[in-house]
């Protein structure tokens, strides 16, 4: 099981030094060299993923934008309709070529709130001539100094800067050629004079394929959110990285997610397709994470404690927030992080975080019943079921449909 997530970032700077944004580069690694993937669809489904599945944009990239490269594939997916529109710039890849798909995809993009870049510009009359059905949904012009001369480069400014796009020098490399570039109209600057790509990693609970297919597979069939929540709990390291998602800038939302369903209904069956295939255009077959012994470890104390609840009250919300203190119990070793940095990144509400931190609340005094249970220690068991005031054959029967159920289905 693969536990890295990995992107590299880049500043964008205006005239004056400021951070305007970054953009955000896929890594397989944590060096420059480690981006190899099957193509540039994977390339940004992959560093999406990292960032609102493990990282987080605002750990990231704080209130700035970011700037994320898109293929013809990724454009015209639609997948990209799931992020913030006021966060994110879809950067035109040189390579895409724009035909009848792409301009409408283009064109959709911009009437829904996205800025749109066009990325390592090059001013020739072939090049231009691809990107003219587009420019008027064009926001910013990334100007390649590398590859443009100096002619080609005041030439660029002089266009763009006529049809109202803002110019961005990219590649820049020394102050001489900031300057110059800034005199000629670039309002905005990126390259190694200001600072290289910086490599960040983080831990990631990887998800698998399998599950993703099963999920993207029910949800389209537009089902009751009943059903929709008992999928997503036989895969809970899937329904981790969907609170997860949910936390991160994409959302901009501060609701307190206490269980599946509210998560659910939080997202909406839209924007969940969307995510999901998202996930699945970044996977490349790993199917490990169901055979991990924690795994079967949280998914057994997850269906646990939700038995346990449900003898403790006859509301639904127990059930529910046990089920989920369950799953995420497990995850700092799954994870190999710390509980408070994963309970950090996901909103959980007060009972749920206080369980797992301190062991405060019923949900804790059930977390630690199954500790001891665990454990085998008999004493705290049996204090335990006092303070909860659960008898010793509700744990036993509890215990038996837990252990016994097929937590793979």
């Amino acid at each position: 099981m693969e536990n890295q997530a990995y992107l590299a970032r880049q500043p964008i700077v205006d005239k004056n030094g400021n951070l305007f944004a970054y953009e955000l580069l896929f890594r397989s690694g944590l060096t420059a060299q480690s981006a190899q993937v099957t193509g540039q669809l994977q390339a940004t489904a992959k560093l999406l993923e990292n960032v609102l599945n493990s990282m987080g944009l605002e750990k990231i990239a704080g209130n700035k934008k970011v700037f994320i490269n898109c293929s013809r594939d990724m454009l015209v997916s639609g997948a990209l309709g799931m992020l913030n529109k006021e966060r994110f710039v879809l950067e035109i890849l040189e390579s895409v070529s724009i035909d009848n798909d792409t301009i409408e995809a283009v064109k959709s993009a911009h009437t829904s709130g996205f800025e749109i870049a066009l990325d390592d510009v090059i001013f020739d009359a072939k090049i231009m001539k691809n990107v003219t059905p587009v420019l008027q949904y064009i926001k910013y012009a990334k100007v390649d100094l590398m590859e443009n001369s100096a002619v080609q480069r005041k030439m660029a400014a002089g266009f763009f800067k006529a049809k109202n796009v803002t110019l961005l020098a990219e590649k820049v490399e020394t102050e001489s050629e900031a300057k110059i570039c800034a005199k000629e109209g670039y309002e905005l600057f990126q390259g190694y004079f200001f600072a290289k790509p910086e490599n960040m990693s983080s831990n990631k609970l990887d998800v698998q394929m399998s599950g993703i297919l099963n999920l993207l597979r029910v949800i389209r069939k537009n089902p009751e959110t009943d059903e929709l929540e008992n999928q997503f709990r036989i895969h809970p390291e899937i329904t981790v990285n969907l609170l997860r998602y949910i936390n991160s800038a994409y959302i901009a939302t501060y609701h307190t997610v206490s269980s599946i369903r509210q998560a659910i209904t939080l997202v909406g069956q839209s924007n969940l397709k969307r995510w999901l295939t998202l996930m699945l255009f970044a996977r490349t077959g790993v199917d490990e994470a169901a055979n991990s012994p924690l795994f079967q470890n949280a998914m057994q104390r997850a269906m646990l404690m939700e038995k346990l609840a449900e003898t403790i009250s006859c509301s639904k919300g127990l059930p529910e927030e046990a089920f989920l203190a369950g799953i995420i119990s497990r995850l700092d070793a799954l994870c190999k992080t710390s509980m408070d940095d994963i309970l950090n990144e996901i909103d959980l509400g007060e009972n749920i975080s206080g369980a797992l931190r301190n062991g405060s609340g019923v949900l804790g005094k059930l977390l630690k019943l199954i500790q001891a249970v665990e454990t085998d220690v008999q004493e705290n068991v049996d204090e335990l079921l006092n303070e909860l005031k659960l008898p010793r054959d509700a744990l036993a029967s509890s215990m038996m449909e837990a252990f016994s159920a097929d937590i793979r289905a």
